[in-house]
């Protein structure tokens, strides 16, 4: 799916502090990583030095680069939504520093993280191709100092990363964000959840389908979905949003072992909350039906907050209607912009050696570090077990992506990692390698292997 249409919380949370970020100043060689060496060239760049605002940008290229680098592990085909990916690092902005200078200081960081701490799956790829070439004409398009900024921050592998002997990578997770934290993140509105419902309830099964877990969150959603019918202001997009929402929500929920259960209770239409309590219009009036100047005085002013919240209610909707527009006129640009933007093919031999230091472009492979036998990467032994238990766990079946700790215990690749990449469909590449293995002796397991 298309990740860059997902709210961005729901995906990735900003860190608020670019000490979150392993970039400590240190003579120490132990402790170098990439981001505290990529820093330093950024510190030394023009446009940096040159800013009032130096801090707020070096925060602003971390964090979108972090961002920009999940979406692209988080995709089968990443080189597809290259432009979406530059426009993010923009911040979704004209300014010249920014689309000129921190947009490609933030690819530059973006490949450093591809080939640092996800090589095994990104060297010679066509996403690091697609970047590098991405900015290989920009002298004579009139940036020559952006072109430059991206070269420069650019990290090599062998003459700058060999004077760090412990090269440290333990910031290399680039999973997206554990669908528990997203809802129980205050910082998160409502009417983003709801609105990329489908992404939530995706998620949430891809990570928990079969686990005791997967029940208590759909049935949190279907909380959050009921308190905000009862606190919002119901206009009638958000109702259609809702009614959409709640089927969704109703079809997933016999695939997590729920029986759904409709919603009896009303929610709030006339009434308002005054100082905690709920005070409905119309059943005031029908308190007494004589005459009373202080209740009269009082429905007076229950009026008169009425006309205030349906004024305000006016407003927020003209705000979302003038950023709708903005959003076309967003898209309008991004489409004029791809259109005069001409992608160069090359063979990946030929810009590996000119711009990246000659790295190959081999499929992900995997060796016995003792005898130096090649066998199975994280995935086929995944796909493997996948097939394992579908054979002897014919009832109740676990996950593909549930695999990741049992794959760390076989074979010892990192758990998170050995998960992340049993999502989507498997290449069949992997499964014909898994299948032709074992076949001579296990035909009937070969065969499950191709199911899966």
């Amino acid at each position: 799916m298309d990740y860059t249409t997902v709210f961005r919380q729901l995906i990735y949370k900003d860190r608020e502090d670019i000490d979150e970020f392993p970039v400590d100043e240190t003579d120490n060689t132990d402790f170098f990583t990439m981001e505290s060496v990529f820093m330093e060239k950024l510190e030394a760049r023009r446009f940096i030095k040159d800013s009032f605002n130096a801090p707020e940008l070096i925060l602003m290229i971390f964090n979108n680069a972090r961002y920009i680098t999940t979406l692209i592990y988080s995709e089968n085909h990443p080189q597809h939504y290259l432009h979406k990916y530059l426009k993010i690092a923009e911040n979704d902005s004209r300014d010249i520093i920014k689309c000129n200078h921190a947009m490609p200081a933030t690819m530059a960081l973006v490949v450093n993280y591809l080939l640092h701490y996800l090589g095994e799956s990104f060297f010679g790829s066509k996403i690091v191709k697609a970047i590098i070439e991405n900015f290989k004409d920009w002298d004579t398009k009139g940036a020559s100092e952006g072109k430059q900024d991206f070269y420069d921050l650019l990290i090599d592998r062998t003459s700058e990363t060999d004077k760090y002997p412990n090269w440290a990578t333990d910031d290399g997770e680039f999973t997206r964000r554990d669908i528990k934290e997203v809802l129980s993140d205050a910082d998160i509105d409502p009417y983003e959840i709801i609105a990329d419902l489908d992404y939530v309830i995706q998620e949430t099964f891809g990570m928990y389908a079969g686990d005791p877990e997967c029940p208590i969150i759909m049935k949190a959603i279907k909380t959050l979905i009921e308190n905000f019918e009862r606190t919002e202001q119901i206009h009638e997009t958000t109702r259609e949003m809702l009614d959409i929402a709640n089927q969704k929500l109703k079809k997933a929920y016999p695939h997590a072992g729920l029986k759904w259960k409709e919603n009896v209770s009303t929610p709030l239409q006339s009434g308002f909350d005054v100082g905690g309590l709920d005070v409905s219009l119309q059943s005031s009036r029908m308190l007494n039906p004589l005459f009373d100047p202080e209740r009269e005085d009082l429905l007076g002013q229950i009026d008169d907050l009425k006309d205030e919240v349906n004024h305000l209610a006016r407003e927020k909707a003209a705000l979302q209607s003038s950023l709708s527009s903005e959003k076309e006129k967003a898209v309008r640009e991004k489409n004029e912009r791809n259109g005069k933007i001409e992608q160069l093919q090359k063979e990946r031999k030929e810009w590996w050696k000119n711009y990246a230091g000659g790295h190959n472009s081999e499929p992900e492979k995997a060796f016995n570090v003792q005898t130096g036998m090649p066998c199975f990467t994280s995935r086929q032994m995944g796909i493997l077990l996948t097939a394992i238990g579908r054979i002897t766990e014919k009832e109740n079946p676990p996950g593909k992506t549930t695999l990741g700790i049992i794959i760390e215990k076989i074979a010892g690749y990192k758990s998170t990692t050995a998960s992340s990449n049993m999502r989507g469909e498997m290449p069949s590449k992997d499964t014909e390698t898994v299948a032709t293995a074992i076949e001579s002796k296990f035909p009937n397991l070969a065969a499950e292997v191709r199911k899966v």
